[in-house]
């Protein structure tokens, strides 16, 4: 239970950090035309995979595996991101990809390394 609480605390501040870091961090790169490495345009990429598997996880009944629910939000995100080649929704950015790729490959990594030291720990 206090899982899933944790979790869902996760997922909201993560939420809120991506709009806060949107509506900020965004504004203040264009406006002063700042060159970041695409970090400005990709925001919502960045957030999403984690914020999407935390706030599942919460409510999560059975064992599903985080790692696993991590790979199903990344492919459906990249999905939903080739869908703006057909032009029902935004523009197609590769930058977006990297960054869920990115966004995915580093929720994947802190999740390792918390089992890891969680292991060591009661060992």
């Amino acid at each position: 239970m206090i899982k899933n609480k944790i979790s869902l605390i996760i997922s909201f501040s993560l939420f809120a950090s991506g709009i806060l870091l949107s509506y900020t961090y965004r504004p203040f790169i264009y406006d002063n035309r700042l060159y970041d490495y695409h970090i400005a345009d990709t925001i919502g990429s960045l957030i999403c995979v984690p914020t999407s598997v935390f706030f599942l996880y919460s409510f999560s009944k059975t064992k599903n595996s985080f790692n696993i629910l991590i790979l199903k939000f990344a492919i459906c995100f990249i999905l939903y991101e080739f869908l703006s080649l057909t032009k029902l929704h935004g523009v197609f950015d590769f930058y977006d990809i990297i960054a869920i790729l990115i966004s995915a490959g580093g929720l994947h990594l802190f999740h390792w390394l918390y089992k890891t030291y969680k292991l060591i720990k009661n060992k």
